[in-house]
């Protein structure tokens, strides 16, 4: 029993499967033509049968009508004859018929006149008449369909054997049929399924022509089509993924929906970080609401925003970066997403701020440089005044307040033209190491007992070519600027490492740190927080261009923990450094005439009112003057008194050259003659003077730095 149920499990379900719940398209085929033909058989068949049946049926009417007339002859004649053994015969022979069951004769009143068989089941009645057409009686007759409908379910057996085998012959037509014709489609399917995309150029099926053949050629025409679409797509994912600019693609409402790796690394967020979340997590708080409200509104107006943002990366380092936001729009021209395309700028920017800052000080130097000759000639003018004038009253405290203020105001203008590197010093291969340690050491006085100061000298190599006064001046400016940061005490470090081909010289402290909008401005020269009368805003501008004439960088900034940084970096240096002073005269140079003062003296100066104040002081100490305001008149008046001047003094810009070069003419012809080279500012290095046995003099100079060269003139 359970077998048996198994088995019509199965059969219902592969009935179900194959006829009503079809699924494949060849199933779906074969249970609609079978269905079909099925149907149209059983309509076949239906017609036939009822066709069979009903003239059968009226076959078996006209047979008995047919026999009732052959026997109503003797029946009239019985009855007129009242002959009824005659009337049973007759009956009798009539219900030889199968179809017959019995027979009824009435009279003209309705009586039953004579009854024979069984009369239950459907009856025929008819008239019987004499030859003259008198009725007699009615006779009516019993017959049965029995036999007509065993016949007919036997016919109904036979077609539905006959039909069953058709359809059986049907099935297994159609199915084979469709195996066959469908062969080539699953054929076809399993090459689609196996083959990649572009591959299908050489179907077999391509040359048929029948449906097939329409159908391969239309799949390899749309299989080219997906290749192309599928490789632009993957060049355009390509080109997305390794592009250098950052690309964000946002929904309507702005939430994040892809960042390429570009994106990653600049802003330090991961893609699956970012998605879901909208671009206010780079917001810096460094742009304005207005800002934001317009680039909604440009780009949900179907407009391109273009623009510089100020962002935060994760780290909360801000960066700068030129991004340009576009709509996209699907099929309708609905906004559906957003594009942002940016790259990071903050190299440039930097770059930018550097350019624009060397130029400021480039200009600034230039000024510095026409500004020191100006205004050192006008402190000499003045400075020659203020020693006439001690000659006549030497006890007046006012003259020495003023010979204050000019060598303030000289020294100002000499830590201007150090900011703008028109100061110029000798280099030397020099140990920064052994610099530092004897600054540390000569300026450990200086600092208040509630400063410690940490070295750190980590750097392996050291060499730079540098000048030791200049580098103690940059690094005293420093530290003198650190202590004033920490009034309560703290700490200044001094570190050293490599990077490279150079050294880096960190100075720290631990005190309040540099407000962020003063770093842009930090170098400007005469820029100061400090109150009125308590500096001149010169110190940092002078550490910046002595560190940029050593060809070397500074950056200033905060750190993390608190705290200035000021970060120097040099070039390094292969020579071997070098012991030797540089304040100490040149090898070899000793003063080589007697320690009295000269007696007549050649003095060249192109400003007539420093000229004339010179002249009238050396007179004044007894010295004959011989006066010239050019090269040529200085040939001439020397060509003249060669033998009686004892000492020249020249200018080193003059209208029509250089003193400095007449200077090396005359020492050629004279080694003996005191020669002074004097200059308010030149951006030429006059380092050199010196090993000519010239003597070199910055404006504004005094009575007694002449007498500390050619002696005393009295």
């Amino acid at each position: 029993m359970e077998r048996s149920d198994g088995v019509t499990f199965k059969v219902r379900a592969f009935l179900r499967a194959r006829f009503f719940q079809a699924q494949t398209f060849s199933e779906v085929l074969f249970a609609r033509v079978f269905w079909v033909a099925a149907g149209m058989g059983i309509f076949v068949l239906g017609v036939i049968c009822f066709t069979v049946y009903w003239r059968e049926r009226l076959n078996l009417k006209q047979g008995i009508r047919r026999e009732v007339r052959i026997a109503s002859i003797p029946l009239i004649h019985f009855l007129l004859t009242e002959d009824y053994t005659g009337l049973y015969s007759v009956g009798e022979r009539l219900l030889t018929d199968p179809n017959l069951t019995g027979v009824r004769i009435y009279d003209l009143k309705g009586s039953l006149l004579y009854r024979y068989g069984n009369c239950s089941e459907r009856t025929w009645t008819q008239t019987l008449e004499t030859q003259k057409g008198q009725q007699i009686a009615r006779i009516q007759v019993c017959y049965s369909l029995r036999l007509l409908h065993r016949q007919f379910v036997f016919l109904v057996l036979v077609l539905l054997l006959s039909g069953g085998g058709g359809l059986l012959f049907l099935w297994i037509f159609i199915r084979q049929g469709l195996q066959k014709g469908l062969h080539p489609l699953r054929e076809l399917a399993e090459t689609l399924r196996e083959a990649p995309p572009g591959s299908l150029q050489n179907l077999p099926w391509c040359e048929r022509k029948d449906e097939l053949g329409i159908l391969a050629r239309a799949l390899v025409q749309r299989d080219l089509s997906l290749a192309q679409q599928q490789s632009l797509l993957r060049l355009l994912w390509r080109a997305v993924e390794n592009t250098q600019e950052s690309i964000v693609i946002a929904d309507r409402k702005g939430r994040i929906l892809y960042v390429n790796p570009a994106c990653e690394a600049v802003t330090g967020w991961k893609r699956e970080e970012l998605q879901g979340k909208t671009p206010a997590v780079f917001k810096s708080g460094l742009h304005s609401r207005e800002f934001y409200q317009e680039l909604w509104q440009t780009i949900l107006s179907g407009k391109t925003w273009e623009g510089i943002f100020i962002n935060r990366k994760r780290n909360g380092e801000i960066y700068y970066e030129r991004a340009s936001i576009s709509p996209i729009k699907d099929e309708k021209g609905e906004i559906t997403h957003f594009i942002a395309v940016k790259r990071d700028i903050t190299r440039e920017k930097l770059l930018e701020e550097r350019l624009r800052e060397a130029q400021k000080m480039e200009a600034l130097g230039a000024l510095a440089g026409g500004l020191a000759h100006q205004m050192n000639n006008f402190l000499m003018g003045l400075k020659t005044r203020i020693e006439r004038l001690r000659l006549h009253y030497p006890d007046l405290s006012e003259l020495k307040e003023m010979d204050e203020l000019v060598a303030q105001s000289a020294e100002t203008i000499r830590e201007l033209l150090l900011f703008a590197r028109r100061e110029k010093f000798e280099l030397k291969p020099l140990s920064l190491h052994a610099l530092l340690r004897d600054f540390l050491r000569s300026t450990r006085k200086l600092l208040r007992e509630n400063i410690r100061v940490e070295p750190l000298l980590e750097a392996r190599k050291d060499t730079v070519r540098g000048n030791s006064q200049a580098l103690k001046q940059a690094l005293m400016n420093l530290l003198l600027n650190a202590q004033e940061a920490m009034p309560e005490g703290g700490k200044i470090f001094f570190r050293t490492y490599n990077r490279g081909s150079k050294i880096v010289l960190e100075v720290g402290d631990t005190g309040p740190g540099i407000p962020p909008q003063n770093l842009t401005r930090i170098f400007d020269p005469f820029f100061t927080t400090k109150g009125p009368n308590k500096g001149t805003g010169l110190g940092l501008a002078v550490v910046y261009g002595i560190v940029k004439a050593h060809e070397g960088d500074i950056q200033a900034s905060n750190r993390a923990q608190g705290g200035a940084l000021f970060k120097l970096t040099f070039p390094l240096c292969t020579e071997k450094p070098l012991e030797t002073d540089e304040e100490k005269p040149a090898e070899g140079f000793e003063k080589p005439w007697p320690r009295r003062g000269p007696r007549t003296i050649l003095l060249v100066e192109d400003e007539e009112e420093v000229l004339q104040g010179l002249k009238e002081l050396l007179e004044m100490q007894g010295l004959k003057v011989f006066t010239a305001t050019t090269l040529e008149e200085a040939r001439q008046e020397f060509r003249k008194h060669e033998k009686e001047i004892e000492a020249v003094l020249t200018d080193e810009v003059l209208p029509d050259g250089q003193g400095s070069a007449w200077l090396k003419e005359i020492r050629a012809r004279h080694p003996d003659l005191p020669l002074i080279l004097a200059t308010g500012y030149t951006e030429k290095d006059l380092s050199f003077v010196q090993k000519e046995g010239i003597f070199f003099l910055r404006k504004p100079y005094s009575l007694k730095d002449l007498e500390k060269i050619l002696g005393p003139f009295r």
